[in-house]
């Protein structure tokens, strides 16, 4: 599921999917449905849950710090486990809901022009 919601995102469309793996727990567990949607990258916070590209890998991860000065943001899971580096324009969505709710603050992060898809 999750190639078909990067396809959507990248198309400007919200998308839901089951997250699978441990990197993200407790915040994400495994088999969890989560929502994703467009994000506006000038708003991301350290902490935020993001679809990104980094090192050649599509994943849904934690941004752990920005460099906004260099347009790019670091990766990791929630363990300590740093991917790297990536580039604003590699960051495709935002987590805006886990489980069935809403991630606070999310929604204010998403680009408008997101249309609602259901995955």
């Amino acid at each position: 599921m999750f190639p078909i919601a990067l396809w959507a995102v990248k198309r400007g469309w919200a998308a839901r999917f089951r997250a699978y793996g441990s990197s993200l727990d407790p915040i994400i567990r495994s088999g969890q449905r989560v929502k994703v949607e467009p994000v506006d990258v000038g708003r991301l916070e350290v902490g935020d849950v993001v679809m990104v590209r980094v090192n050649g890998n599509d994943m849904l991860h934690l941004v752990k710090a920005i460099d906004s000065g260099g347009g790019r943001v670091e990766i990791a899971g929630n363990h300590g486990e740093v991917n790297g580096w990536t580039k604003f324009d590699c960051v495709y969505a935002i987590c805006t809901e886990i489980a069935g709710s809403p991630v606070a603050g999310a929604s204010a992060k998403t680009r408008k022009m997101a249309r609602a898809r259901q995955g």
